[in-house]
């Protein structure tokens, strides 16, 4: 098949919101081929698109359904912004373990919590260099 008639194939079967597994089946190529031929041709896939069911929006839809489409992201961002502003505004009056856990969710910044956070993100950076990651 040449590379014209995969990219034929690829714009019928995106435009019926098919998604890259499949098309990838049809082609007999690897789902990433049909990514790296959606990238170049400015072909959108179905997570860059709203969801086909009905309720997108919602951080629900983004949390049970998986949906990662841009209303359901910015709802499940909202979410996660109103939760945290929460947890800190009931910081003074909650009862929470201080260490990493208190500095990164509570947000509170005592001794204690600083040296926590300060410990895990060491511990964190030589795993990372132990496995060989660069960043």
């Amino acid at each position: 098949m040449t590379r014209d008639e995969q990219l034929a194939v690829v714009r019928e079967m995106a435009g019926r919101a098919e998604p890259d597994t499949a098309i990838a089946r049809k082609l007999g190529v690897h789902p990433r081929t049909v990514l790296r031929i959606r990238q170049r041709n400015d072909i959108p896939s179905l997570w860059q698109q709203p969801g086909p069911q009905a309720g997108c929006g919602s951080p629900a839809q983004y949390k049970t359904r998986g949906c990662r489409c841009p209303v359901c992201v910015a709802a499940n961002t909202t979410r996660l912004a109103a939760a945290r502003r929460d947890r800190t505004a009931r910081r003074d009056t909650a009862t929470f373990k201080h260490g990493p856990n208190g500095y990164s969710n509570w947000n509170c910044r005592c001794p204690t919590c600083r040296t926590g956070a300060a410990a895990a993100a060491a511990r964190q950076k030589a795993a990372r260099i132990a496995r060989g990651a660069t960043r």
